[in-house]
């Protein structure tokens, strides 16, 4: 694939993520009585998939076949420990809503993609960085104090095991950048919705009206630095205008890095090495980038997870 004309990278702001990316979450929108509720419900729909990811995960893999597969008995028994760590999470969060009278969302039925022991641990660094970023969104409405102690408390584990996964078995990134990347509700439900297959119709009455996943963004899990890169992705819904274009936005830790897409293609900033776990949108805005917004109301597809592991030499 040619790229004629290939945007400058720009980095877009280092301000706080609510500020330069995340569209006004449905969150804001609700009653203040609503919101934590809500909130609640919409963590305990992750944490149910969480729960239910770990907790097959000795059906389908014995510690051999970890083993097997270039990892330990001692990474083996880790993941499992993980399994039980967020089935409490389940408990804590459906207890929290069954003591203030509020109703609870139900698991769903779920579809995960992992055969062999190396997809499992990449589908739970993907999962457990989206799990540190959907807390660390959160953190920023839930009102009672209670809930948001927990809650940080609940972060800061997700955000531990995001670390064992890539520094233990992967051997690589025990973190991302010097901070952690927060993300809308609807960048959360995209991400985790290929392994959502059915739930339940309360479910829906217990989390935003406004609630809805962008259609999906492939595109190569370890993409190289400065390098072109294939996006695969539906046409937008609403057709571009004279004078829009298409951009790839990287989101890592509090800055958007925003390349353009050329075709069904972009390139890969330069300044990505090293970044570990990155989120990747496409979004539309006009081509002078004049009014480019890094939000929900601008994103086409994604995002998609990706990871830039550390050089040998960082």
């Amino acid at each position: 694939m040619r790229f004629h004309s290939l945007l400058p990278l720009l980095l877009i702001s280092t301000l706080p993520l609510p500020f330069t990316i995340a569209h006004p979450s449905p969150i804001k929108r609700l009653n203040p009585a609503d919101a934590d509720s809500q909130i609640l419900n919409f963590l305990l729909t992750l944490e149910h998939l969480e729960r239910a990811f770990y907790l097959a995960a000795p059906q389908k893999y014995s510690a051999q076949g970890f083993v097997t597969a270039g990892y330990t008995i001692s990474d083996y028994g880790r993941f499992r420990q993980m399994g039980v760590h967020e089935a409490s999470h389940v408990e804590f969060l459906e207890s929290a809503l069954a003591a203030a009278g509020m109703d609870r969302v139900q698991p769903c039925v779920y579809s995960f993609l992992d055969n062999d022991p190396r997809l499992f641990v990449a589908t739970s660094l993907m999962l457990e960085n989206v799990a540190a970023s959907a807390y660390n969104a959160a953190l920023a409405y839930i009102k009672d104090k209670a809930y948001l102690a927990a809650a940080a408390s609940i972060f800061g584990v997700e955000s531990r095991h995001a670390t064992f996964v890539s520094g233990v078995p992967l051997a690589s990134n025990p973190w991302n950048t010097a901070y952690e990347t927060p993300l809308s509700m609807n960048q959360i439900l995209t991400l985790i919705s290929p392994y959502t297959q059915q739930c339940p119709a309360s479910n829906a009455a217990l989390l935003p009206a406004s609630l809805y996943a962008f259609p999906q963004l492939n595109i190569d899990a370890h993409p190289t630095p400065s390098q072109p890169i294939d996006l695969t992705f539906a046409p937008p819904a609403q057709p571009l205008g004279e004078g829009e274009g298409l951009f790839a936005a990287w989101i890592s830790g509090m800055g958007v890095v925003v390349t353009q897409v050329e075709g069904e293609g972009t390139q890969v900033p330069g300044d990505m090495a090293d970044r570990g776990a990155v989120y990747v949108l496409v979004v539309r805005g006009s081509k002078d980038m004049s009014n480019l917004r890094i939000d929900d109301a601008s994103t086409v597809a994604g995002p998609a997870f990706v990871v830039f592991p550390f050089g040998g030499d960082a």
